[in-house]
């Protein structure tokens, strides 16, 4: 299982403020190489989005938080 603190470079221990401004830079990396002339190169930076905004929605939530944790 994909563990979405690694993938965004945050330990478990950091408050929402980090884990926001983490995956904040992380969207602006990738979502300018989802116009990438190579398949391979877009088709990664568009998986990538999608785990960040699967991270971002359960991350930010403490209810899902929560549950992820455990």
């Amino acid at each position: 299982m994909l563990n979405y603190y690694d993938l965004c470079n945050v330990s478990p221990s950091a408050s929402q403020e980090e884990i926001r401004k983490s995956i904040h830079q992380l969207m602006r990396l990738w979502s300018h190489r989802t116009n990438a002339p190579q398949m391979e190169r877009r088709q990664e930076a568009e998986r990538m989005v999608r785990l960040l905004e699967e991270a971002e929605d359960i991350l930010l939530d403490e209810e899902k938080r929560k549950e992820y944790d455990e």
